[in-house]
């Protein structure tokens, strides 16, 4: 059985492979905007999954925060 994120993590490393290194280094990956790209795309293509996404994030940072402050926890 296929897994579809491999296919299309590896469809996207071939699509980037074809692009001058110093697009990639400077533009892409040392700046963020590779992943800013990514999001913007699935925001607008898939506004439930990116509504998803950031629900999930928000609990994890909220998570995060708890076991850092002992004030914060609820317990």
């Amino acid at each position: 059985m296929a897994n579809p994120l491999k296919e299309a993590l590896t469809a996207l490393a071939d699509a980037l492979a074809k692009r001058p290194v110093d697009e990639l280094v400077f533009d892409g990956f040392r700046s963020g905007r590779l992943v800013g790209a990514l999001s913007v795309l699935i925001k607008r293509r898939h506004p439930e999954v990116q509504a998803e996404i950031d629900r999930v994030y928000q609990e994890h940072l909220t998570k995060l925060v708890k076991g850092r402050d002992p004030a914060a926890q609820d317990d």
